[in-house]
């Protein structure tokens, strides 16, 4: 028997979708289930994204998936439209495969679903799910792990969990955020890196300060510009995917190095500071020169 998934969202009437789900199990013959998009659970690991229901059945044992309503959850309607979309399965409607994805959830998932390196990561909507199921994050991640907020910017709300306490802390520190958990990659610095259309033009290497495990400058680390030229070409390569793939001309990409050698894409973000922080000589040069450009073209 085929199986339809519908997903909701918590803020509309069950009702509504329960007598949907009774019509099309009469009318076509086929077992229909019905979750909400905020209540899946994300799993990046080793680059495999998997999806699962409340109750940890994958979401592609279903052959269709059919999202009623996912306003309320842009990003989560998103993720589950590509992924079934890469297991050959259709989602409708097929707008969800269009929405943008402006946080680290969406980001995350997206470039994973697209073979390109991202942390081992588990997003859940809700902070008290992650204390929830506790134990099974940290087999997931492993301890220490990140804990940090999916529209956090300059490294606020990011946190390095160690106990279950801490975790709980850090909910209470920043009630009002959704988080998403991902792997701490040991490492001597990260790198942001700037594009200009489809060329890469900055790069920053940054190293954190005493007693925080940030790289950010905004949060005390040092960054010290660097020669395009000199960085690493797998760096270079998965950092201009990462700006394509997500259709941002100017964006700052966060790249972390492990202390053995691998390349993480953090983050790509859509304002990459070109009017605060470090080198803003350098940054409205290459901006000014990019605008140029685009006039003359």
């Amino acid at each position: 028997m085929k199986k339809v998934l519908i997903l909701t969202t918590k803020d509309r009437p069950k009702e509504y979708t329960s007598g949907l789900k009774d019509h099309l199990q009469n009318d076509l013959d086929v077992s229909v289930d019905i979750a909400a998009l905020e209540d899946l659970v994300f799993i990046c690991r080793s680059g495999e994204v998997s999806i699962y229901l409340p109750d940890r059945q994958s979401i592609d044992i279903f052959d269709v998936v059919y999202i009623k309503h996912w306003h309320a959850a842009e990003e989560a309607a998103f993720v589950v439209a590509q992924f079934m979309k890469m297991k050959g399965r259709p989602t409708v409607p097929t707008e969800c495969e269009n929405i943008v994805p402006r946080t680290k959830f969406g980001e995350t998932f997206f470039l994973a679903l697209n073979s390109l390196p991202v942390p081992d990561s588990v997003f859940q909507q809700g902070s008290e799910s992650y204390v929830e199921f506790y134990e099974k994050l940290v087999g997931d991640l492993e301890l220490p792990f990140i804990f940090k907020a999916t529209g956090g910017k300059k490294g606020a709300d990011n946190y390095l969990i160690n106990t279950k306490t801490e975790l709980e802390e850090a909910i209470k520190r920043s009630p009002d955020q959704i988080f998403i958990a991902q792997e701490f990659i040991d490492n001597d610095g990260d790198y942001r890196i700037i594009n200009f259309g489809k060329e890469l033009k900055i790069a920053i290497h940054r190293t954190r300060g005493e007693g925080t495990h940030l790289n950010n400058t905004s949060q005390g680390g040092d960054g010290e510009l660097v020669d395009i030229s000199t960085l690493d070409q797998h760096v270079k390569d998965i950092s201009l995917a990462a700006a394509n793939l997500l259709g941002r001309d100017i964006s700052g990409i966060d790249v972390v190095v492990s202390k053995d050698g691998k390349p993480y894409l953090f983050e790509v973000n859509y304002s990459p500071q070109l009017t605060t922080g470090t080198f803003l000589d350098v940054k409205r040069t290459e901006l000014s020169s990019y605008i140029k450009k685009l006039l003359n073209d």
